[in-house]
């Protein structure tokens, strides 16, 4: 079954600290920790056939969304991309979220 990334339950999971979605019976997550007023997302995971259907980008999407409505910042923290494709990976995935940044979001 193939669902458009918008028509995702997103759910947030506040005892696993991850926002998450179950698409096609298989768990999709973006997990973070919470830290004086800072969300650290440090991973997403989708399992390999669902990647490509823009389900990571709205995990993340969520995430955003609960931080601007919690009074929240920001901080990508995704190791294993940043050592492979630092900075700019990192900002080409927020990218594909559609989210627009502001300064004042992030640490």
């Amino acid at each position: 079954m193939t669902e458009r990334n918008d028509a995702i339950d997103v759910r947030h999971n506040v005892a696993a600290s991850r926002f998450e979605a179950t698409v096609d019976g298989l768990l999709c997550r973006a997990d973070y920790r919470l830290d004086d007023g800072v969300m650290r997302m440090h991973h997403t995971e989708i399992p390999a056939p669902l990647e490509g259907r823009g389900i990571a980008g709205r995990l993340v999407r969520e995430a955003f969304r609960y931080a601007e409505a919690n009074g929240l910042k920001i901080l990508p923290q995704y190791y294993a991309f940043s050592a492979l494709y630092g900075l700019a990976y990192t900002l080409f995935v927020l990218a594909l979220a559609g989210l627009i940044f502001k300064k004042r979001d992030f640490v």
